[in-house]
């Protein structure tokens, strides 16, 4: 799993990891929760706490698709900022793998820079709106830290993350073990 702030570099990151552990042999899939949150959701907003729990269950189900078709590794990025959204990702996960959680962390003002050049981002190109959900994201961080690998993004390229990242990762999960279903 790969969490952080708005304008911290997940999505990059995430292929960035994909694009790495494929080099060391690995299949791979990616799953965005914001994709898959867009097929779920009811409305037009992005604040409907049970669409996320649905969504986070349908990305547990995605990922224990490709393990079944025999990819062995799965970099679902997203919000999992609490316990309990930890647990409807992973209580619905029913394949029995090696897992790594990681927070990216970036400066409000780097993440400014960031989604401000980015034509493809949307409400949170908006400073104040921005602002506002690096608030909500530094109150997660005394769970972040306590329960992930926190990794700062700011002067990292997310090809330097992914490494950091592999070397984290449990030996398992590193070398290629399949799960065992």
């Amino acid at each position: 799993m790969l969490t952080g702030a708005v304008g911290a570099g997940k999505s990059t990151t995430a292929l960035a990891l994909a694009v790495h552990l494929r080099s060391l042999g690995r299949t791979v899939a990616v799953v965005d929760l914001d994709e898959v949150y867009c097929m779920v959701r009811q409305h037009d907003d992005w604040d409907e706490p049970s669409w996320w729990a649905v969504a986070r269950r349908a990305a547990a189900a995605m990922a224990d698709s490709f393990f079944a078709s025999g990819l062995d590794a799965v970099v679902i990025e997203g919000e999992f900022f609490t316990p309990d959204e930890c647990r409807q990702l992973l209580d619905s996960l029913v394949s029995k793998v090696d897992q790594g959680y990681f927070t990216l962390m970036v400066s409000y003002e780097e993440a400014l820079r960031r989604v401000q050049g980015d034509s493809s981002r949307g409400a949170s190109r908006d400073p104040k709106f921005l602002k506002w959900l690096h608030d909500n994201f530094a109150k997660a961080l005394p769970y972040l830290e306590s329960a992930s690998v926190v990794l700062r993004a700011d002067d990292r390229t997310p090809e330097e993350l992914a490494a950091l990242m592999v070397d984290t990762l449990p030996a398992g999960a590193r070398e290629g073990v399949h799960p065992s279903l």
